[in-house]
């Protein structure tokens, strides 16, 4: 089973090829500017892909997935976590924000992007503060900071 850890920065797994835009720690084994395409691998090389806090510090997210898309074999899980609502504001290297509707529906085909994806998990990662408020993904509408990142996991379908 072949796996990619994208953006790893020090967070360096075993049995995974890590890649960052550069070699920034050992371990890293692949320095590699995200926002330039194609990417170092073969069509259909990997059976899962993580992406942890990457995906929106990239300058275009479809590009992005249609990458990933390309990489992947069928039915390999893509695993992506990403500061939820709006909290991506607080840092200035965040290009976007994303929220639990920015994964749903990868798989039909009015995506803009040449990709499909299957939305097979999504967990919300609270704020210290959204650890004791009930109902947070509906409370998180109203009141920001409550749930501080999101957490999904995505089946390719080829």
């Amino acid at each position: 089973m072949k796996k990619l850890n994208l953006g790893c920065y020090n967070k360096i797994l075993k049995d995974h090829i890590n890649l960052d835009r550069e070699k920034y720690f050992d371990g890293i084994d692949i320095a590699h500017d995200l926002n330039e395409f194609p990417y170092p691998f073969k069509d259909s090389e990997f059976d899962e892909i993580n992406m942890p806090f990457v995906l929106e510090h990239l300058d275009n997210t479809i590009k992005v997935m249609e990458e990933i898309y390309r990489i992947s074999k069928n039915k390999a899980i893509i695993k992506i976590s990403v500061p939820y609502g709006i909290r991506w504001i607080r840092n200035m290297q965040h290009k976007r924000g994303f929220d639990e509707g920015t994964f749903k529906g990868m798989d039909k085909k009015e995506w803009l992007g040449d990709f499909r994806f299957r939305l097979i998990k999504t967990k919300f990662i609270p704020s210290y503060f959204g650890r004791f408020v009930p109902f947070k993904t509906i409370v998180c509408r109203y009141i920001n900071h409550i749930i501080k990142d999101l957490y999904v996991e995505l089946e390719v379908s080829k």
